[in-house]
C-alpha cells in the first residue's frame, strides 16, 4: 500500500491543496511546467517574506525571466531538497535568489528541529536521504519522527488520506479550484493593502504605540517581535545555515548558476542592534565562493517603514511593488545583460 499509493503520483494528485504538502507540490508543478522561452532564467525561492511579484518582475527590462518555487514557513533545509527536484541538472537558471533575515547569525529560534519540514518535503525525500535528513535534527524524538516518515510516507499523510475518504469528489473539486487560484496569483497578485502606519516605539521606555486597527492578538505579535529579548548565543543558527546553505552552494559549484543572497526588509520598525551580542557570520563566509553573490545588505532598508508593511513581517502591495523593482533591477545588474 505504501509503494502503490505514496511512492507513485497516484495519491499526490489528490493532496489537500492548502496543506503544507499539497501547497509545495502545487508550487513545484507550476515551476516545472512553466514555459521557458529563453535561457536567461532566475528562480526566486524563500518563505512568505519573499515578496517578489513574478508578473511584475517579468514586465521589467532586466534581461531575465523570473520563476518562483518558494513556500510560506520554509527554511534552507527545505529549499535544498526543492532545488534538487526543480533543477535536476543544475543548469536551468542563471541565478537563484536566496533570502536571509540577516548576514549575521543571532540565535533566537530552534531551526534544526522544525517538525513541519517533514510535511513540506514528504514527496521530495528519498530512501537515500534517510540518514542525512533525520540526522539533521538534534533531538532523539525528532530524529525518530523524521526517519519513520522518510521510510513510510503514509504515516505522515494519514490525516490527509482520512479527510480525502470523507469526500473524494469534494477534494478533487478543491484541488482544481486551488490550482486555478494559484495560477491567478502568479499572474496578478499584488499583495495586501493594509498598512502599519502609526506604529512607533520609544526604545528607552519600551513603550509601543500601535496602529488603531490592530486587535489585541495583533498587538501581542508586535510586542513579540519588537520587544523580544536576547537569548544565549550557542552558534546553533550558524551551524544550521552553514550546513544547508553550504549544501546548496556546494551543489551548484562548477555550474553556470549564481546564488544570490539578499537580506529581506526586516520589518516596519527594526529593533536596535545589541552591541554586546557576539554574532557569527555564516552568510558572509559563503561569499568567498565563486558562485555566490551577496547583495548590499542595506539595499532594502529604504522599505523598512510602517506604511509599506501589512504586518510585522510582510510587505503590503506598495512595499512589494517597490521591493520587486529594486530586487529585479539589482539582479539584472549583478548578473549582467
Amino acid at each position: 500500500m505504501e509503494a502503490f499509493l505514496f511512492r507513485t503520483n497516484l495519491y499526490r494528485r489528490a493532496l489537500l491543496p492548502f496543506s503544507t504538502t499539497g501547497a509545495v507540490e502545487m508550487v513545484l508543478d507550476a515551476e516545472l511546467n512553466r514555459p521557458i522561452r529563453h535561457p536567461k532564467q532566475v528562480l526566486a525561492i524563500g518563505d512568505s517574506r519573499m515578496a517578489l511579484r513574478i508578473w511584475l518582475a517579468n514586465r521589467m527590462d532586466t534581461g531575465y525571466t523570473f520563476g518562483f518555487a518558494g513556500m510560506a514557513g520554509t527554511l534552507p533545509r527545505v529549499w535544498f531538497y526543492l532545488l534538487r527536484d526543480v533543477d535536476t541538472n543544475r543548469n536551468k537558471y542563471a541565478g537563484i535568489l536566496l533570502p536571509v533575515d540577516d548576514y549575521d547569525d543571532e540565535d533566537w529560534e530552534d531551526l534544526a528541529n522544525r517538525s513541519s519540514d517533514l510535511r513540506y518535503l514528504i514527496y521530495r525525500l528519498r530512501y537515500s536521504d534517510l540518514f542525512e535528513f533525520a540526522g539533521s535534527y538534534t533531538t532523539r524524538d525528532q530524529q525518530w519522527i523524521a526517519a519513520r516518515g522518510t521510510l513510510l510516507r503514509g504515516l505522515v499523510l494519514k490525516e490527509d488520506v482520512q479527510e480525502f475518504l470523507r469526500g473524494p469528489s469534494r477534494r478533487m473539486e478543491d484541488v482544481r479550484a486551488q490550482v486555478g487560484t494559484w495560477y491567478g496569483v502568479q499572474q496578478d497578485y499584488a499583495g495586501p493593502d493594509t498598512k502599519m502606519t502609526g506604529l512607533a516605539v520609544d526604545w528607552s521606555t519600551r513603550k509601543v504605540t500601535y496602529p488603531g486597527r490592530l486587535t489585541a492578538a495583533e498587538r501581542k505579535s508586535v510586542d513579540e517581535v519588537l520587544l523580544r529579548g536576547s537569548t544565549q548565543q550557542t552558534g546553533a543558527r550558524a551551524a544550521y545555515m552553514r550546513k544547508w546553505f553550504g549544501k546548496i552552494v556546494d551543489r551548484y559549484e562548477g555550474s553556470r548558476t549564481k546564488l544570490i543572497f539578499y537580506r529581506v526588509p526586516r520589518g516596519p520598525l527594526v529593533r536596535p542592534a545589541n552591541p554586546l551580542l557576539r554574532k557569527t557570520h555564516s552568510i558572509r563566509e559563503l561569499a568567498v565562493k565563486p558562485n555566490v553573490i551577496l547583495l548590499d545588505e542595506h539595499l532594502f532598508e529604504v522599505l523598512e517603514k510602517p506604511e509599506l508593511f501589512a504586518d510585522m513581517m510582510h510587505l503590503n502591495a506598495e512595499g512589494s511593488r517597490r521591493f520587486t523593482e529594486l530586487l529585479a533591477s539589482e539582479v539584472g545588474r549583478v548578473l549582467g545583460q
